[in-house]
């Protein structure tokens, strides 16, 4: 055993993690939070629960334990970078499942896109969070993560689920001093309903 097994295979201190740690955020988000926010998304919007779906959003990141959360802008301008901590993160993944006596799911190109689709949701959340909070680089987080799932193949579910968030939204900032003024249709609920 090496002399750091005992931290790097442990998946409680993986959900421990830090997500976020160099954007300016108020409070933090650990990688055990984010999974929760995820789980909560899917439980809401899917007609049929998968239990491989589920063990897939609790282990998802916990490889980050070998790589950190390495920011989105730095995966984005480099594909090869990404391609190798890619690698690095799932070797991490199975070798903490391996030692607890679990498996982690690979997922059909339909439910991992279904996933990923909740989890750009759930970053959305924490962006529009962040500016409940008064932080207004929430925005950029919240924008980037709205404009991806509508400009993708948006799931009739998860449409009517950030219908719902976009009305929350815009509710609870509403309570605040200055008013929230939309820019991209992405932020219009009933732009939404297209989808459903």
């Amino acid at each position: 055993m090496a002399e750091d097994d005992p931290v790097r295979l442990d998946t409680r201190l993986s959900g421990q993690l830090q997500r976020y740690h160099t954007w300016p955020t108020i409070g933090i988000q650990t990688v055990g939070e984010h999974c929760w926010q995820i789980l909560r998304i899917y439980l809401s919007v899917a007609e049929a629960p998968s239990l491989d779906i589920i063990r897939y959003i609790v282990f998802h990141d916990v490889g980050e334990t070998a790589t950190g959360d390495l920011p989105y802008p730095v995966k984005a301008k480099n594909p090869v970078l990404k391609e190798e901590v890619d690698v690095i993160e799932s070797k991490s993944i199975a070798e903490q499942l391996q030692y607890w006596d679990t498996k982690f799911i690979n997922l059909s190109f339909e439910s991992k896109a279904f996933f990923k689709q909740i989890e750009l949701v759930e970053m959305a959340e924490f962006g529009m969070d962040q500016m409940n909070l008064g932080n207004s680089h929430g925005f950029i987080i919240a924008d980037r993560c709205l404009r991806k799932v509508f400009e993708g193949h948006v799931h009739g579910r998860i449409a009517g689920y950030v219908m719902k968030r976009l009305n929350m939204f815009y509710d609870q900032y509403n309570l605040g001093i200055q008013p929230f003024t939309a820019i991209d249709e992405w932020w219009y609920a009933e732009k939404w309903r297209k989808f459903i």
